[in-house]
């Protein structure tokens, strides 16, 4: 029993002694399983960190894509402002010159059309009136030329053979005139040369008007002409003209101009539009990339640096948790549940033997576990201040780095260029509106010098000083214009006084006027008039007929420009030269000298009055027939629209009988001519071929 009891209080001694060892280590027990499920816990924490640090690296890679695009973006569009500038600047010029075009296409060039027709209209009453003085004048030497015989047959009844004859001298004579059956007088000779002169009148009426037409429509087509030249200088891809082009390919050339401009406007309207996108595109840009750079990069910064602080933590109790896990190795149970059983199992038998003894084991766990907290706790703030002291030295590395980087002396020189956002908005903006300013003074610099540009500054006191010039100018001839009137008007009644005398005059001078002018024909004494003789007079009258014939073929040779005159009068009263020559000129309205002509017009002439005095000699002489005319040179003068007038009127000429012999060199001739006589010059003497044309 003794033995029993040694061995049952040995027993219980284990047992009280096992379940003080178990109520010890029930805390460790559950100390181990809460670090397991904390380990566990920052384990599944450690996954979610990871996943948010790669969503963190993405959207920092997306982040700097981001900047990235932008910058590339600002720098292809940094231009468009001025260029939008440019563009406007061209929109508003191309306006300017579709303007400028429709104004040509709708007002000048239908203006250009009404005054070529006003000169058609001139030209044409030109040319009636042309043909109604040629009328009036061929009637006019008509009816004198029946005068004239007249005279001679009246002159002719007197003679008598072996007396001289009071034009000629002769004694012998022939021929003798005879009276024709039409008869003339001198009052209707003078009322046709009245209408002549009237029909003259008209005709260098006529003339002059249809010539200030020209000239105005000229000088219209030259500014017509400058002002599409101008017009299409500024327009690109259109080809210049040349100013010697009809101006109808003027009017073609500056329709198809106009559309293109239209074209372009459309165009340069679209290319517009794109750069005002292109700039809100750029302006949009500017400022995402200045959010990308300032607060999404802080974000993404301060993100980061959360995440980093919190996986050093996870990290740190991590650590904390495992070390401490290691302190409950050398347990016995592999977990609370048996332990704790085995506890109670014990407890029951040693309870109430140890009881004290728990007590104060108790205790001691107690003070063990707080101490061991306390020990862990100052490791975590250890570990903290130790990674605390890590990071504000990198960056303070990286602070330094980037004063060195952007060349700042010290923090404090840094300190002194920060400013805020809405500062450089404002710096911007001011910046930008003086861009604008200075482009809007360009632009009206360059408008004011092209306002100014063919004028010239003058005084104000030299345009006074003209004015009044002129309005001195402008009284004086009004009182000039005055005295006219007023001498018109007395003259008016002076002439009505004399005009009621006249009936009493005229029935007296009629007779005296008529033999005092069959005197002074016959002997020459003319007042006013070149000194003549009546033979002179005669061969002059039959000179107006050959210069008339020979207008008939100087007319058309030369398109209507050129006709012949005999002056009526020399220069020299007292001379008795009136056989002198004229050309009128119907281009210009005036005569002039026949030596005023050109080679090749001299030519037209001669033959003319070649042609003419032949025409003259068959048709006055019935028995005299020119059946032959040689032209000997004259052709080399002659361009080949003129070589063409005068060979159509020497094959007219060829087709009444007549023989007409041409001796040129000019190939254009020997070309035309089928009937040819070659004259071949050799070593052993010249050779005559004879080309029939068969």
């Amino acid at each position: 029993a003794l033995k029993k009891s040694l061995e049952g209080e040995a027993r219980a001694e284990a047992q009280k002694k096992t379940a003080e060892r178990l109520k010890e280590d029930i805390p460790k027990y559950e100390k181990r399983d809460a670090l397991i499920s904390e380990m566990e816990a920052l384990k599944k924490e450690e996954a979610c960190l990871d996943k948010e640090e790669k969503t963190l690296r993405e959207d920092e890679e997306k982040l700097k894509c981001k900047i990235d695009h932008l910058g590339a973006v600002i720098k292809d569009l940094e231009k468009c402002a001025p260029r939008r500038v440019e563009v406007q600047n061209r929109g508003k010029e191309l306006q300017t010159l579709e303007a400028g075009m429709k104004e040509i296409l709708e007002q000048d060039i239908p203006e250009h059309k009404k005054k070529k027709q006003e000169l058609k209209v001139k030209q044409d009453a030109f040319r009636l009136a042309q043909e109604q003085f040629e009328d009036v004048s061929e009637e006019r030497r008509r009816y004198e030329h029946v005068l004239e015989n007249c005279r001679a047959g009246i002159l002719a009844q007197h003679l008598e053979e072996g007396k001289k004859c009071p034009v000629c001298g002769s004694t012998h004579h022939p021929e003798p005139a005879v009276l024709p059956e039409e008869t003339a007088s001198e009052e209707k000779l003078k009322e046709l040369r009245e209408i002549e002169e009237s029909a003259k009148e008209a005709k260098d009426s006529s003339c002059i008007k249809a010539e200030k037409a020209k000239m105005t429509l000229e000088s219209h087509e030259e500014q017509l002409r400058n002002r599409i030249l101008t017009s299409m200088k500024q327009v690109d891809h259109i080809a210049d003209l040349s100013e010697n082009v009809s101006i109808e390919h003027f009017y073609e050339k500056i329709s198809s101009a106009w559309d293109v401009v239209k074209e372009q406007i459309l165009d340069n309207e679209k290319l517009e539009k794109q750069l005002e996108e292109d700039c809100r595109t750029y302006e949009k840009a500017v400022q995402d990339i200045e959010t990308a750079r300032g607060k999404e990069t802080e974000d993404l910064m301060t993100r980061k640096e959360d995440l980093d602080e919190r996986k050093r933590k996870n990290q740190t109790h991590f650590v904390e948790k495992k070390t401490a896990l290691k302190e409950y190795d050398n347990l016995a149970f592999p977990d609370l549940e048996t332990a704790v059983k085995e506890q109670k199992k014990a407890e029951q038998e040693a309870e109430g033997i140890f009881e004290a003894i728990e007590k104060a084991k108790t205790a001691k766990q107690q003070a063990d576990t707080k101490k061991a907290e306390t020990e862990a706790a100052l490791g975590v703030l250890e570990t903290r201040f130790q990674s605390l002291r890590v990071l504000t030295e990198e960056s303070r590395s990286n602070f330094r780095n980037l004063l060195m980087e952007e060349n700042f002396a010290s923090e404090e020189a840094f300190l002194e260029f920060l400013t805020d956002e809405n500062e450089i908005a404002e710096n911007e903006k001011k910046i930008n509106e003086y861009k604008q300013a200075v482009q809007t003074n360009i632009q009206q610099l360059n408008q004011a010098r092209m306002d100014a540009e063919g004028k010239m500054e003058m005084a104000e006191d030299q345009l006074k000083k003209e004015s009044e010039e002129q309005d001195h100018r402008i009284e004086t001839i009004r009182k000039h214009c005055t005295q006219i009137e007023n001498r018109l008007e007395k003259n008016k009644r002076i002439k009505e006084k004399i005009s009621s005398q006249r009936s009493s005059l005229e029935k007296f001078q009629e007779e005296y006027n008529r033999c005092t002018r069959l005197y002074n024909l016959i002997t020459g004494n003319i007042p006013d008039r070149a000194k003549i003789t009546f033979e002179q007079y005669i061969q002059a009258a039959g000179f107006d007929h050959i210069i008339a014939a020979a207008n008939r073929r100087l007319l058309p040779m030369s398109d209507g420009q050129y006709e012949l005159f005999r002056k009526d009068d020399s220069e020299n009263k007292r001379s008795k030269t009136i056989l002198n020559l004229e050309v009128q000129d119907h281009f210009t309205g005036h005569r002039r000298p026949v030596g005023s002509l050109s080679g090749g017009e001299s030519f037209k002439a001669s033959l003319s009055l070649a042609l003419g005095l032949s025409d003259t000699v068959s048709s006055n002489l019935g028995g005299v027939q020119m059946d032959a005319l040689f032209v000997d040179e004259g052709f080399g003068t002659l361009d080949k629209k003129s070589i063409e007038s005068a060979m159509d009127t020497l094959v007219r000429l060829s087709g009444t009988n007549k023989l007409v012999g041409i001796i040129s060199h000019r190939e254009e001739l020997m070309e035309n001519i089928p009937q040819q006589i070659k004259i071949k010059k050799t070593k052993e003497g010249s050779r005559i071929d004879i080309d029939t044309g068969f």
